[in-house]
């Protein structure tokens, strides 16, 4: 009995439980948005006004958003579910988006395939291609391809024939995301195709992401095909491995990768994604089929591309070049690009391209203000550019440029960085030596340390404005050197430099001469000490900051070399009997070797102190390279014993006399103090004589002055009294104000010893009470996990209590 009580209560725990559940995922489904879920066999579903919906076939999907009112703010997402094959069970054989249809499909990682002999894709409304997917590592988002001997990338099927060809392949890959494969257009875009019924129709692709490859069209655009009244822009994705391989019937194939095909085009603008590895007769990557066409191109690679004409672009319009990069395509005439018009280019990169001729550029015009043409490959000379008109502003260039022989020949380069041997030539073959530029400009050779932000070692050559020489100001730095006896050097013993505009730019290729006279120069730099007018004839001067070149100039300045500072040492000499001088040894510190150099001793005189008088010069055809003192003095230096010692009796005999004459004036001096003791004992018996006798009027005189005498000291004595009690007084004022002084910092200390106690109080009452509440929160912690504990092993328990009385009802 109390089994079945607890069986009871165990059961309406566990139907709580549910009931909780049901009740979250009632609102999680509530709260989510309206959805039809996806079953099996569904491939493709629709979102659009915050409801999704699944399809099994694409006829549905399309079908269900052209009778939506969708607009480019609100546009009908389509997401691809699975691999999908287009025409498979009664479905449409092209995937259609109408006008005024604004789509975005998202390939999702998966393929879109064709099928039969028509385009994957007919667009007339707005898409946006995308892929979700497009950096995802699961298995079904990697698609494997070979490359047939046409160069069409052949996507997997799943097909035993596929695997086949695959295990054969030598060239093979793997696409990461969505593909658009399969498509096999008799005419026209074999991947997508831009306003399917022609000057009726419209459309606009807008491509973020996605690959379209192994598509093929007979005529042209193997990738996409760009129609009247449409507007492509790429800014992401893949185009690659589609072929245009034409026919005997139709004859060339253009564009392998995109082609436009219609002068009235709203715009193709290229700003990112690949384009790769297609495959035409004309314009392996992009062709442009009539003039007037301007195609934009800001980003993205065009690369490895090839045709036999225009490997990477044949454009019968024109060009806008200012990003992105065109390398590795290959063709036998015009590697990188054919352009009928007009090519500028202000960025990006050219390179890597190889042909016969034509490597890089083939334009009718070009003009260049930046970005980078250098390493494209040709057989013959002209593998950068080849032109009619060609101005360059700027950018960098490798390889030569040749003229198209044509009566407009003309060319301008005003600036830009070039490789070394670069020349221009017209095509006939009277090619003209060295590297020309439009007239008041030249060909400069930097380095490192010219100070252009824009030098590289690849692009050693720039063009510059040529300058006028009085445009610049020559300053000498160091205009003296001391005399060292070797030639002066520019650089080391002085600087020159030059400004322009007060900004210093480099001198390169400096001639120096020198003179004296001022007229006759000798070439090089002077020598020997002495004042020169040296003059500096320069050329190649590079102003690299506002990139002028100054073709020479002459600068004449004055130049000293002072002789240099020498010191004389050793001077040693000797004094015979007869006070005759003569020099020991003399040297002088400081006179380079091997120079022609000599000391001559004009003159010695012994002076009566004993010591020596020399005055000497120099001689020699490089003395006037140094400077030393005209004379010096030193002392004696005797020969003999006898002679030192008869000089030490003449210092003793004066020592003596010395002695003798102390003793007289010690003698004299003892006198005259007698004396003077004398007549003042003789004064005292006097005075004290007179005042015995009673002389009244001496004695009055003298106690008179006694007595005025007492009072001066007694009126003194007073006013130095009162003097100390002045101070005594001042004295007990200090030491009050002292006193008070003190009582005060007593008093503050004591305050402030006071409130440090408070503080301390209250720091210890909140430390108490911060403990009290930690222990309270550790008291509830335990509480709680014990509980919840509890709360697990009842519901163990009754788990156990449950299952066992199942059991036993059954037996029952």
């Amino acid at each position: 009995m109390n089994f079945m009580r607890k069986e009871r209560k165990m059961l309406f725990v566990m139907f709580a439980v549910l009931c909780v559940l049901a009740l979250s995922l009632g609102m999680a489904l509530v709260c989510a948005p309206a959805r039809a879920l996806a079953a099996e066999g569904d491939v493709i579903e629709v979102q659009f006004n915050g409801e999704t919906t699944a399809y099994t076939t694409v006829k549905d999907a399309l079908a269900y958003i052209e009778e939506q009112e969708t607009s480019e703010e609100n546009r009908a997402l389509i997401k691809l579910l699975d691999n999908y094959t287009l025409g498979a069970n009664g479905d449409n054989s092209r995937f259609e988006i109408d006008i005024p249809t604004f789509a975005a499909l998202d390939l999702n990682g998966y393929i879109l395939r064709g099928s039969g002999s028509a385009s994957v894709i007919g667009i007339y409304g707005d898409m946006i291609l995308e892929d979700s997917q497009s950096e995802s590592t699961a298995e079904e988002h990697q698609h494997d391809y070979y490359v047939d001997e046409s160069g069409l990338w052949v996507v997997d099927d799943e097909s035993v024939e596929w695997q086949k060809a695959y295990d054969a392949a030598e060239n093979k890959g793997t696409i990461t995301g969505g593909v658009i494969t399969g498509g096999n257009s008799e005419n026209y875009g074999g991947g997508i195709y831009l306003n399917l019924y022609g000057a009726s129709g419209g459309g606009i692709l807008t491509m973020n992401g996605g690959t379209i490859a192994g598509n093929q069209a007979v005529w042209g655009a193997g990738g996409v095909f760009v129609n009247r009244n449409t507007g492509f822009e790429m800014n992401g994705g893949i185009i690659a491995g589609n072929i245009t391989p034409g026919s005997p019937t139709f004859g060339y194939g253009y564009g392998g990768g995109i082609m436009i095909n219609d002068p009235l085009i709203k715009y193709c603008v290229i700003n990112g994604g690949v384009i790769k590895e297609n495959v035409a007769n004309i314009g392996g990557g992009i062709v442009s089929s009539y003039e007037g066409v301007l195609i934009k191109i800001t980003g993205g690679e065009i690369v490895n591309n090839y045709a036999p004409q225009a490997g990477g672009l044949y454009l019968s319009g024109s060009l806008e070049l200012s990003g992105g990069e065109i390398y590795g395509n290959e063709a036998e005439i015009y590697g990188g690009m054919f352009v009928n018009d007009t090519l500028n280019m202000s960025g990006g990169k050219i390179y890597g391209n190889k042909a016969e001729t034509e490597a890089g550029i083939y334009a009718a015009t070009v003009n260049m203000s930046g970005g980078e043409v250098y390493d494209n490959e040709a057989e013959s000379d002209d593998n950068a550019i080849s032109a009619i008109l060609v101005t360059v502003s700027g950018g960098k260039i490798s390889g030569d440029i040749s003229f198209i022989e044509h009566e407009a020949n003309n060319v301008s380069i005003t600036s830009g960085y070039f490789a070394e041997g670069v020349e221009y030539g017209v095509e006939d073959g009277n090619t003209v030596s060295g590297f020309s530029v439009a007239e008041g400009y030249a060909v400069v050779l930097l380095d490192e340390n010219s100070g252009d932000e824009n030098y590289s070692a690849e692009f050693p050559y720039a063009v510059y404005r040529i300058g006028s020489g009085g445009d610049v100001e020559f300053v000498v730095n160091g205009a003296s050197a001391i005399f060292d006896g070797g030639q002066i050097t520019a650089g080391g013993d002085f600087v020159l430099t030059a400004t322009s505009g007060g900004t210093p730019i480099a001198v390169d290729e400096i001639a120096y001469s020198y003179s004296t006279d001022g007229t006759s120069f000798t070439e090089g730099l002077p020598s020997d000490a002495g004042t020169y007018t040296v003059k500096a004839s320069v050329s190649g001067i590079i102003d690299a900051q506002n990139k002028v070149y100054y073709e020479g100039a002459e600068y004449t300045f004055a130049y000293e070399i002072t002789p240099v500072q020498l010191t004389v040492a050793g001077v040693t000499v000797s004094v015979d009997g007869n006070d005759t001088v003569s020099v020991d040894s003399f040297s002088v510190v400081g006179i380079k070797e091997g120079t022609d150099v000599s000391v001559i001793v004009k003159s010695c005189t012994l002076l009566d102190d004993g010591r020596v008088h020399i005055v000497y010069d120099l001689s020699g055809s490089d003395a006037a390279n140094y400077i030393v003192p005209a004379d010096t003095y030193t002392t004696v230096q005797q020969s003999g014993l006898e002679e030192v010692n008869a000089a030490i009796a003449s210092l003793n005999a004066a020592i003596e006399a010395l002695k003798s004459s102390v003793a007289s004036s010690d003698a004299a001096l003892q006198s005259s103090i007698s004396s003077l003791r004398s007549r003042l004992d003789q004064a005292v018996s006097q005075l004290e004589k007179s005042i015995a006798d009673g002389d009244k009027a001496n004695a009055d005189a003298l106690l008179a002055a006694k007595d005025e005498l007492q009072k001066a000291f007694e009126a003194a004595d007073a006013v130095l009294e009162g003097k100390i009690g002045e101070l005594g007084e001042a004295d007990k004022t200090l030491q009050a104000a002292i006193d008070a002084i003190d009582a005060a910092y007593k008093a503050a200390d004591e305050a402030l010893a006071g409130a440090i106690e408070e503080l301390r109080a209250e720091n210890a009452a909140q430390n108490d009470t911060i403990a009290r509440q930690e222990e309270q929160l550790n008291s509830l912690s335990v509480v709680l996990w014990v509980t919840l504990a509890v709360a697990v092993v009842a519901f163990g328990v009754g788990a156990a209590g449950l299952v066992f009385g199942l059991k036993a009802k059954k037996k029952d």
